[in-house]
């Protein structure tokens, strides 16, 4: 992180005072750590945006000036001597938790957003969460289920959140597993997705996926998306999954800093479906962390994948 101090401001700003120059609709309160993501925006940032930053007992504020690739140049005030300071680097070093902008590009209609949740999300208030999708654990192994299934699909379902469900790989026997998983999952209704989550080391990963694929294919005539992350989308021979055609889901982080970073890799496929872009999102409705993911594709188009 660099630091390069300008000239002191004939008048003393607060932090806020001073991003209020350049951002006149910055909304009161914005600087405090109280509620911050209910009013700042979680997204790439733009130059004249002002970044929040979790700094001190109330947070801090500064203007971006500047970005190239992960490093972020802004401008801030000192409230007790007005001095005028620049800071450069990554948002993770500056302690960037978000960004306002007063006027936020429209969502692109061929790109939509998700989440993905599990038992670790405890009881999400689903009316006030915000989302395109919602990837949900459903099992794991051949006798594991996730306690919060049932209450997140009903919940999601009212609020009118596309479904997904995921299993989790054990990598034991293929069929044991697959037939757990469709005795939990329960009826479909149209678009909703299925996932196989492969996080493990095994000695034919793609062939194992592709057998799990196959057999959930034959009983539902819905193709599981596969779930991995970049290392092993790079490091794997994938072919015998991509040609049943099987969609991708990659997990790449950066900084994991709650921000789209740089996209992932999406090895032997030709695209990614799904990006799931950091495990440190933030979102009304439920308390603590939560995977963030993004589709660059609509929504009518993601249902696709799904339940016909």
């Amino acid at each position: 992180m660099t630091i390069k101090k300008l000239p002191n401001e004939a008048d003393r700003y607060n932090c806020v005072k001073f991003a209020r120059r350049y951002v006149p609709s910055l909304p009161f309160g914005l600087w405090t750590l109280t509620d911050k993501k209910k009013i700042i925006n979680s997204y790439a940032p733009t130059v004249g945006d002002v970044a929040i930053m979790s700094v001190g007992l109330f947070g801090h504020v500064g203007v971006v000036q500047e970005i190239s690739g992960e490093i972020i140049t802004i401008k801030e005030a000192n409230y007790k001597t007005g001095q005028i300071t620049e800071r450069s680097g990554t948002a993770s070093e500056l302690k960037i938790v978000g960004y306002f902008n007063p006027n936020p590009k429209p969502k692109d209609k061929n790109e939509c957003y998700g989440i993905d949740v599990s038992h670790w999300q405890n009881k999400i208030d689903w009316g006030k969460v915000k989302t395109d999708f919602a990837i949900m654990k459903a099992t794991q192994g051949v006798n594991i289920s996730d306690s919060t299934l049932a209450y997140n699909r009903e919940n999601a379902r009212k609020n009118g959140i596309l479904c997904g469900y995921y299993h989790f790989s054990d990598g034991g026997d293929v069929r044991k597993e697959a037939n757990w998983f469709l005795k939990n999952i329960g009826d479909l209704q149209k678009g909703e997705l299925l996932v196989l989550d492969w996080e493990i080391s095994h000695k034919d990963p793609a062939g194992w996926c592709r057998d799990f694929i196959l057999i959930v294919k034959e009983k539902t005539g819905i193709i599981p998306i596969l779930y991995t992350n970049e290392a092993r989308v790079k490091s794997i021979n994938w072919k015998p999954v991509i040609d049943i055609n099987s969609g991708l889901w990659v997990a790449k982080y950066g900084t994991n800093n709650g921000l789209k970073q740089t996209k992932p890799a999406s090895g032997q496929w030709p695209f990614y479906v799904i990006w799931q872009y950091t495990s440190k999102g933030t979102v009304n409705g439920i308390k603590g962390c939560v995977d963030l993911n993004y589709c660059s594709c609509s929504i009518e188009t993601l249902k696709k994948y799904g339940k016909k």
